[in-house]
């Protein structure tokens, strides 16, 4: 018998190392995803914030420069200012 489960860690940088960024309700969190199954992913990062703004892309996506530039684009154009 095996059992499996997830644990999250706090923000980390590309290198991997902490950061020091604070989450609460005036967050919003532009949360990219190219995985199977982003449910679990996704509720931990709701319990953070209830502002999340969720591009869900199919599993192993290729990302094209028009993906990144429209991500990018939408990001910024976003009136939140903590994102």
């Amino acid at each position: 018998m095996f059992f499996t489960s997830i644990a999250y860690l706090g923000l980390q940088n590309l290198d991997g190392v902490s950061n020091n960024t604070v989450i609460d309700a005036d967050t919003t969190i532009f949360l990219l995803t190219g995985i199977a199954n982003a449910s679990p992913l996704l509720s931990h990062v709701k319990k953070q914030t209830s502002s999340v703004v969720h591009h869900n892309y199919p599993d192993h996506h290729r990302f094209s420069l028009k993906n990144i530039t429209k991500l990018a684009d939408e990001f910024a154009a976003h009136p939140s200012q903590k994102k």
